[in-house]
């Protein structure tokens, strides 16, 4: 049964009672709106919030403040080349972004939208969900002792503790791309199977089907592809291994351990397609896609990561177990993909082998297919964000140009912007 995010049934009647309210308060204050986009959010799913995001856009609002606080400068303070910044805006602007934002030693030096966006809305991350859900909930997860990063999947999914196959794959391999399940190639110019087409309309059943039907391209931790399915399969073990836990469901186990000490509400961010999915007793988020953020919701998660899992004065996540999620996670080098991806970490891609030759070694970052981007550079004390539609028509994904787009019209002229002083430590 499909829920919502408390767990229960969202009957016809309280979605109308929620978009009747969201109607009303979009033509009144702000605090009463931000309460309706709470309410759809919470109890009617993402169409009620889709809603209430296009009456936001519809009527603009420009002395609605941000829902999500930063301090900010500029890109001169903070030695980048104002300049270049302005030109990479023009040409992201014209290049299908809705959102820009750039952040330089925790301060917001470049913050843009487009007219249909703004700085409270939030916009799609597909893929990017991956980085931001699936590894933050697992390094909690593993942290709080629930889940080993090197288990056997079967641990938690019993349904392959007697396959031959099925029964070798490991958690690292599912978050590493690595486990042999194939993916489900969405709008990418290939008719879908039947299989395929049951999996990319029904939500729900997703899960089980990631488990019991998906077929195997390779052994598990031979070989390397892309598996957003395999991704279904990281949820169903994280809900199993959460069932008796105090959060017992990926949302709300970020929501208390994350967002709210960074101060993000829930009206900034959104999961799961706006669904808490039931399935064998388990309350199931998916962690492969379906996320939602503002662009500063997005950063902040970002300077996270960047801060190694520390906000202020407090550890939200161990260090370590930072590191490990952005750094080479251990998938072969033999990619399906005939080395056209860069290597994977748990959840983000790394650049430790300078597949990205315009970045240093140590960024990392999670993107999704219509080139959503969060990357992080350390040695540049620097987080950027994109969101939008793809940079060139049609999009490439997942082919080497893909990747290399990001290169040529993102992380290229970023680098120029950036001062020769800044960039001496970086290896560049």
């Amino acid at each position: 049964m499909t829920r919502n995010r408390r767990g229960l049934p969202a009957p016809g009647y309280i979605v109308a009672a929620v978009l009747v309210v969201t109607v009303f308060a979009a033509a009144t204050l702000p605090a009463a709106r931000a309460g309706a986009r709470d309410l759809a959010d919470r109890y009617s799913g993402g169409a009620a919030t889709d809603l209430i995001d296009r009456i936001d856009n519809k009527f603009h609002f420009p002395w609605e403040s941000p829902n999500v606080q930063w301090q900010v400068s500029n890109a001169a303070a903070q030695s980048l080349d104002e300049a270049k910044i302005d030109a990479l805006q023009a040409d992201l602007a014209g290049r299908g972004t809705k959102a820009l934002l750039i952040v330089r030693n925790g301060e917001i030096v470049r913050e843009w939208y487009a007219p249909e966006s703004g700085v409270n809305r939030k916009l799609t991350i597909a893929g990017a969900t991956k980085g931001v859900v699936a590894a933050i909930a697992l390094q909690l997860a593993i942290n709080d002792g629930l889940i080993g990063i090197d288990d056997p999947a079967w641990h938690y999914i019993p349904q392959w503790e007697h396959d031959a196959v099925r029964s070798q794959i490991t958690i690292r391999h599912l978050m590493t791309h690595s486990s042999g399940i194939e993916n489900v190639l969405w709008g990418r110019g290939k008719e879908l199977n039947a299989w395929e087409q049951k999996f990319s309309d029904d939500g729900e059943a997703r899960f089980l089907m990631a488990i019991e039907e998906a077929p195997l391209g390779f052994a598990p931790g031979s070989s390397y592809n892309y598996s957003s399915v395999g991704y279904y399969a990281l949820s169903y073990a994280l809900a199993t291994a959460m069932l008796d836990a105090e959060d017992t469901n990926v949302q709300s186990l970020l929501n208390n351990r994350i967002m709210e000490p960074l101060e993000i509400p829930r009206v900034a961010w959104a999961m799961s397609y706006g669904t808490l999915y039931e399935v064998n007793g388990l309350e199931l988020n998916a962690a492969a896609g379906g996320g939602r953020y503002t662009a500063r919701a997005l950063a902040k998660v970002g300077q996270l990561m960047l801060n190694e899992g520390r906000w202020n004065d407090k550890q939200l996540i161990p260090a370590e177990l930072v590191k490990e999620m952005t750094s080479y996670g251990g998938s072969p080098q033999t990619r399906v993909m005939a080395d056209t991806e860069p290597a994977s970490g748990l959840g983000w891609q790394t650049n430790y082998d300078g597949f990205f030759p315009s970045l240093p070694r140590d960024a990392f970052l999670t993107t999704g297919a219509n080139h959503e981007l969060l990357l992080v550079i350390p040695s540049l004390d620097m987080v950027v964000v994109r969101q939008g539609t793809p940079l060139t028509t049609p999009s490439t994904y997942p082919t080497v140009d893909y990747w290399l787009e990001f290169d040529r019209y993102v992380f290229s002229p970023l680098m120029a912007a950036v001062s020769h002083v800044a960039l001496s430590d970086t290896g560049n």
